[in-house]
């Protein structure tokens, strides 16, 4: 059963990937470039402690890194997170980064999706239509040419818009070069700072803060669910590491010893086996087993930041020179430690989801990697 089960996904994904013009080409490893002047026909995939594409790549851009740069023209949809993105090229169709700091100084062809800890809009930016942000500190000075709705701590506004801006803030201020063509809606704690020259040719709306229930009854229900979900994971990892804890111990070693890797397998496992799931249910007789890979699938996403918080707490142990620790704690103290990182305003949500696709891919490794073993001895 395990093996049609992998034979199904492999084929699945094999269609999905031939299907004309859905060549990709992965690239991987400490460095990853794309030299100016020279031209890419295919989708590219990279996953690098650095990444940097300065040539032309005719597809789509998907990157993920330490620091992570594309300021050469893509022809479709560009993706990017990592600590530190800059994408200072052309975007033929959308813009979607994540990361620790975030810096737009290109431009693109339809929409933008921005989510960071400090994002910046330089001046020679430019986003044709609308855009989505949401991050600590954003300083937007390019130009919007519909509408802009944005989420921050402290947001600043320089530039034009063409049509209407929505913002929740703490602190919003907007300056002399500010030009918005629709109306500005916001929420904000302090009182926002509009430059006098700044020009909004709508009407300018103060939303009020929405009621919040009391601040102990706030913390107390966040509390509760944040034990909650944590008890939940390391119950399920308890579970995985009593019946399974050589495959447990494979998937945390992969974790941090093939981190890119792991990061592009659960990539790829997370958007490839849902398709696959799909073909298989549109026939009859491929109902169940269908059915069986999508259940199959949806405990491996769940599982995955157990993997991650187990390779934490094996780490932390080693480091301090207990590597006979019981995986049992090493398993408790990891997850308390990544399910706090998890809890960090905005970076969170990064962080989080980091830890899914690292897990998940972790965990399809060391399963591969072990069953390769097995038929090597013999015993499968």
């Amino acid at each position: 059963m395990r093996r049609k089960l992998l034979v199904v996904v492999l084929l699945a994904g094999s269609l999905c990937l031939a299907i004309p013009g859905w060549g990709v080409q992965l690239k991987g490893g400490e460095n990853v470039s794309i030299a100016a002047g020279t031209s890419t026909p295919d989708d590219v995939y990279a996953f690098a402690s650095k990444v940097d594409i300065a040539g032309k790549v005719v597809g789509d851009v998907l990157a993920a890194g330490g620091q992570v740069s594309v300021s050469g023209p893509v022809t479709q949809d560009v993706m990017l997170t990592g600590g530190n993105v800059t994408f200072s090229g052309k975007a033929g169709d959308d813009l979607m980064a994540a990361g620790g700091s975030v810096t737009v100084s290109g431009s693109v062809a339809e929409d933008a999706t921005i989510t960071g800890g400090q994002i910046t809009f330089a001046k020679d930016s430019k986003v044709t239509r609308d855009l989505l942000v949401a991050g600590g500190s954003i300083a937007l000075d390019g130009g919007i040419g519909r509408n802009a709705k944005i989420a921050g701590s402290k947001v600043e506004l320089d530039g034009p818009i063409g049509g209407s801006v929505e913002v929740d803030a703490d602190q919003l201020t907007v300056g002399p070069n500010a030009v918005i063509k629709g109306d500005l809606t916001y929420t904000a704690k302090q009182k926002p700072r509009i430059s006098p020259l700044a020009k909004i040719m709508g009407k300018t709306i103060e939303k009020p803060m929405p009621a919040r229930p009391k601040p102990m009854c706030a913390l107390g229900c966040k509390a509760a669910w944040w034990f909650l979900r944590l008890a939940m994971l390391l119950v399920a990892g308890l579970v995985v590491i009593a019946l399974a804890p050589k495959a447990a111990e494979r998937a945390a070693d992969a974790v941090f010893g093939r981190f890119w890797l792991s990061l592009l397998v659960g990539f790829l496992f997370l958007t490839v086996v849902p398709i696959a799931a799909v073909i298989v249910m549109c026939t009859v007789l491929g109902l169940p087993l269908g059915l069986i890979l999508f259940a199959a699938y949806l405990i491996s996403v769940y599982l995955s930041r157990a993997f991650v918080g187990l390779a934490i707490g094996r780490w932390l142990f080693k480091r301090f020179g207990n590597e006979s620790a019981s995986p049992y704690l090493g398993l408790l103290v990891g997850l308390i430690i990544l399910w706090l990182l998890i809890a960090i305003p905005f970076v969170g949500k990064l962080i989080h989801l980091v830890a899914l696709l690292v897990g998940l891919g972790a965990f399809v490794t060391a399963r591969y990697t072990m069953m390769k073993d097995l038929r090597r001895e013999g015993r499968i």
